[in-house]
């Protein structure tokens, strides 16, 4: 169950309009428990630039998971950061992130160096 400032989530319309239009949402690509094969789906809230510790700014949307639950997924890494950009994504939208494989650089100076690759689809409009 989800507590929303000290009470549980009861199906009030209020709440859930709180929780989906307050604060920040949790990032689900940097949670430090994601695993190769994990995926999440849901209906873009919103979607802009923030700011980033890796990149002046990166693009974001965030996801209406059902209920009063919401959660944020910013393009930190480049594959990710290059697959928001290219799916034109748009509120209303239901958008799909699947964290596909871990990869490795093979030339440059980096080299060896691994990274994630996601892939992200998008259903027009919401459905």
């Amino acid at each position: 169950m989800t507590t929303i400032e000290g009470h549980d989530w009861d199906g009030c319309l209020m709440c859930a309009v709180r929780a989906l239009t307050e604060g920040r949402a949790k990032d689900w690509a940097m949670d430090p428990e994601r695993k190769v094969g994990d995926t999440i789906t849901g209906v873009v809230l919103r979607q802009g630039q923030q700011p980033s510790h890796f990149e002046a700014q990166v693009p974001y949307v965030e996801l209406w998971l059902g209920g009063p639950e919401r959660v944020r997924v910013a393009g930190h890494g480049m594959v990710l950061r290059e697959a928001l950009l290219a799916a034109e994504i748009q509120v209303g939208d239901t958008v799909t992130v699947t964290f596909e494989k871990m990869a490795e650089i093979q030339k440059g100076p980096r080299a060896g160096t691994t990274y994630k690759v996601y892939e992200v689809t998008v259903q027009r409009g919401h459905h």
